[in-house]
């Protein structure tokens, strides 16, 4: 697989690290969401679910790929409401990305976009306090 899944210490955060080779974007993804929907039955609560793409060799096709398997949703998946995802790689990428789930036709899904992985983590640990309060 080429993601790893790390759960912060204490906290409601997932990190979703992304690693080369890049050899089945879908079948990775589906392995990927079927970890987390474990992990994230397991919290109460909002959780918050960051993916560091800077390390995966993505390219635009792969974010059609990743497109087609938002868009068919599910448990785990970045349209699963139970967590919200923040976003962190190249600029382009993860900006198209962000802003094609935004559209009707992939569920109008709210994935926010951070400029690096302590901006994610920071962004996370903020939304937390706020819903905690």
């Amino acid at each position: 697989m080429a993601f790893s899944v790390e759960k912060l210490s204490g906290e409601s955060i997932l990190i979703l690290e992304m690693s080369d080779p890049i050899e089945d974007l879908v079948g990775d993804l589906q392995e990927l969401y079927s970890l987390t929907a474990g992990i994230i039955e397991e919290i109460e609560g909002p959780v918050y679910r960051i993916f560091n793409i800077h390390a995966g060799d993505l390219e635009f096709n792969h974010m059609l790929e990743w497109l087609g398997v938002a868009y068919r949703g599910g448990r785990g998946s970045v349209s699963d409401d139970r967590a919200r995802t923040i976003l962190v790689g190249p600029d382009d990428l993860v900006t198209f990305f962000s802003n094609s789930l935004k559209q009707e036709q992939y569920g109008s899904i709210e994935v926010r976009v951070a400029s690096s992985l302590d901006a994610a983590i920071a962004m996370a640990r903020e939304e937390l306090a706020r819903a905690s309060s």
